[in-house]
């Protein structure tokens, strides 16, 4: 049974013996989601009983909501949390922070790096978050000795000063040359026009993360990737097995060659007859090892009209209703 389904029970489960209201605990405080009252109520809890402070050490996962619909609360109980229990949550794994704005009351500087007091942090997902600065966003995203998966969507920051441009070193942003060394990376941006990730591409470029990113995704509101974005998939090309929201015009833009790893690709079809130009970019894979092709958008009126082709000792192998394209040993 998985807590986030059926809390109602594990209360209940907690209130028949001592045995299980620990066996109920330990669920229960392994993924938590906080609003303002349940961030009271979490805090003192687990502040003021000496008893609940072991439970400390099985909080896994935690995500809190600064506001909510593009509306953003001044209190900052994002800050608070990783203020008020830096170094107390030893197993802390996934931190997710929704409508966070640091932009209006910024807070102390330092206060960016304070993730680094917590080890065990792998997965950091930004919903939302307005920045102060650029770079007190890199502090955060750095600051965690061993994040390997970041995930960003409508994220926030004041245009970038000319003296912290972008494509200066990495030590300009972090004061260090061995963070962030990601493995997953998703960005996407659905709200206007002005949430762009130039800045964020060029200083990620600067960063380890082009030689342990795995798996890849980007989506602009629509939009062609920037020139940045591409650069920085061509600097990551030796390690990157999985490509996500990708256009056929972006595709042209890629060093399909130096792709040497990649294994899994999703294309974003926006064309409303897409398949002629598909059929005609499939040249590109020719001697690649791809094994599977998505399809995203696809129209699904009629059947596509495609040949099956060869890669290599693969056969392409089209799916019902254009969906999905496989590739298997012939």
């Amino acid at each position: 049974m998985e807590p986030q389904h059926d809390i109602k029970a594990l209360y209940n489960c907690a209130l028949v013996c001592r045995s299980w209201l620990a066996a109920s605990r330990l669920r229960l405080f392994s993924s938590i989601f906080l609003t303002a009252r349940r961030y009271e109520l979490f805090h003192h809890t687990l502040c003021s009983s000496a008893s609940m402070q072991p439970w400390l050490g099985h909080v896994f996962e935690i995500v809190i909501r600064d506001g909510h619909a593009g509306v953003h609360n001044s209190e900052r109980r994002s800050q608070r949390l990783i203020h008020d229990f830096a170094g107390q949550l030893p197993g802390l794994r996934a931190l997710t922070l929704r409508s966070c704005d640091w932009k209006r009351r910024p807070p102390h500087p330092s206060a960016f790096r304070m993730l680094s007091a917590f080890p065990a942090l792998r997965t950091l997902v930004l919903h939302s978050c307005m920045f102060p600065t650029f770079r007190s966003l890199c502090h955060m995203i750095s600051s965690s000795p061993h994040l390997t998966t970041l995930r960003m969507s409508d994220v926030e920051w004041p245009p970038t000063p000319v003296h912290w441009h972008a494509s200066a070193p990495v030590t300009t942003y972090t004061g260090s040359r061995s963070r962030p060394a990601l493995t997953h990376c998703t960005v996407s941006a659905s709200g206007p026009p002005r949430i762009r990730y130039e800045d964020f591409f060029r200083w990620l470029s600067t960063t380890p993360t082009t030689v342990s990113l795995v798996e890849f995704s980007c989506y602009e509101h629509g939009k062609a990737w920037s020139t940045s974005t591409v650069e920085f998939l061509s600097r990551a090309a030796r390690t990157v097995r999985c490509i996500k929201q990708l256009s056929l015009t972006d595709l042209h833009r890629l060093p399909i060659a130096a792709l040497v790893e990649l294994r899994a690709l999703t294309l974003r079809l926006d064309a409303q007859d897409p398949w002629a130009p598909l059929a005609s970019a499939f040249g590109i894979f020719e001697g690649h090892h791809l094994r599977e092709l998505t399809l995203e958008n696809a129209p699904v009126q009629e059947e596509p009209q495609l040949s099956i082709g060869a890669t290599g000792s693969r056969r392409w192998i089209q799916c019902s209703r254009g969906k999905t394209i496989q590739s298997s040993r012939s």
